[in-house]
């Protein structure tokens, strides 16, 4: 385990956890998507003084053009969420949230590379474990340009490192196969293969030119890989327990795999 501090901005019932990236009302984590993460992030940072419009997009969209009225649009939606008390207009400046912020910082354990995933995850794809905590690192310090690639290539190690221990003769096939190739190919399980596919999805919008998702979809991508990881998980165990003589009877496989 790694140490790491957390910094935690309170104002009124809520709770805006930076490294996590959560805003919390009263304990319970609301759903914000990225941008709206970053105004409010930098608008809470910024609480004691008034902020212009083209200062946040500067710092919140850095090097991109945005247009202000896609700010208003972020700066709306975080209102519905909060209620009308914490951001107010100033008229033909900007914004100034107006709540009295505490701030304070809280000590936390980061897994390290490998860590909450089981032995049989280790065994068969160590660089998996390597990729995504490394993306997990760049999610934590806010290269959201770079997090996103770096889950869809532990995702793509993952299954085909899967792919490679249940078909070793095919390794060399596998190796040059797309990902969704080797997802359609070789998982079996009908939901974990749709659930892989539509992860292999937007994983490959996070390496797009032209990016079309929003932070949903890097927090659904997560989940994604998760869930796949549990599934190998009890499909490699019971591929070895049926090596060990247990017998797993064809219809009780034909079972499994639906589910």
């Amino acid at each position: 385990m790694r140490n790491e501090t957390t910094t935690l901005y309170e104002f009124g019932p809520f709770t805006l956890n930076v490294q996590e990236r959560r805003l919390l009302r009263e304990n319970k984590p609301l759903s914000l998507p990225r941008r709206q993460f970053d105004v409010l992030h930098y608008l809470v940072e910024n609480n004691n003084r008034v902020v212009s419009r083209d200062e946040i997009l500067r710092n919140v969209w850095v090097e991109q053009f945005v247009e202000v009225n896609n700010l208003a649009v972020h700066i709306s939606r975080l209102r519905n969420i909060l209620g009308l008390d914490y951001i107010e207009t100033i008229p033909s400046v900007g914004y100034k949230f107006k709540a009295e912020v505490v701030v304070s910082k809280e000590t936390s354990q980061y897994a390290s590379s490998g860590e909450g995933f089981s032995d049989t995850i280790k065994q068969i794809s160590p660089i998996f474990l390597i990729v995504f905590q490394q993306a997990v690192t760049a999610e934590q310090q806010n290269l959201f340009e770079l997090c996103g690639t770096g889950y869809r290539k532990a995702l793509e190690v993952l299954l085909k490192d899967y792919a490679v221990t249940r078909f070793p003769a095919e390794k060399e096939s596998i190796i040059r196969k797309s990902l969704l190739d080797c997802v359609d190919e070789y998982i079996h399980n009908d939901k974990v293969k749709q659930v892989a596919s539509q992860a292999a999805w937007l994983g490959n919008w996070e390496t797009h030119y032209l990016y079309r998702w929003d932070s949903k979809a890097l927090d659904d991508l997560k989940i994604f890989i998760k869930l796949i990881v549990h599934a190998l998980e009890v499909e490699l165990e019971l591929v070895k327990l049926e090596q060990e003589g247990f017998a797993l009877s064809p219809a009780k496989r034909k079972w499994w795999q639906s589910k």
